[in-house]
């Protein structure tokens, strides 16, 4: 898998490379909190995208899965 970079030190740079990848809206918005915290150590203005957490929907087996699953 080819790996992608983007310059930290160019915020609009990075807030394009965050609206164009494919991952979760989840992974999003904690690469953005670590952003966040990196940006003001190094005292540079940076103007967050923003991203909302989305919650998944649990996998509740069936009763026959459970079964199998314990005989098997």
């Amino acid at each position: 898998m080819a790996k992608s970079w983007v310059d930290l030190r160019q915020p609009e740079l990075v807030k394009e490379y965050f609206a164009k990848r494919s991952c979760s809206e989840r992974r999003k918005l904690r690469l953005v909190y670590e952003l966040i915290r990196y940006y003001k150590e190094k005292g540079v203005a940076f103007d967050p995208p923003h991203y909302r957490q989305v919650d998944r929907l649990l996998i509740i087996p069936l009763k026959s899965e459970i079964d199998a699953l314990i005989s098997g």
